[in-house]
């Protein structure tokens, strides 16, 4: 039924429907796009992590030696 209270037919009624899907839509793209650069960042920073830890080691490392 529209506002008036007359029955829509499908096609008019999935034209609608669709219509209010697609910002719900665009909603779970950014919401995707915005956890992939979550995950990213994660990512790098565990990255810098690593490459930290092993300086540091290696720093530690040549330390000893001396």
């Amino acid at each position: 039924m529209d506002t008036e209270g007359k029955f829509m037919d499908m096609e008019e009624y999935e034209a609608i429907s669709a219509k209010a899907a697609q910002p719900q839509k665009v909603m779970e793209e950014e919401k995707s796009e915005s956890r992939r650069r979550e995950l990213m960042q994660s990512l790098e920073s565990t990255r810098l992590t690593q490459t930290l830890r092993e300086t540091l080691a290696s720093k530690e490392a040549r330390i000893k030696e001396l």
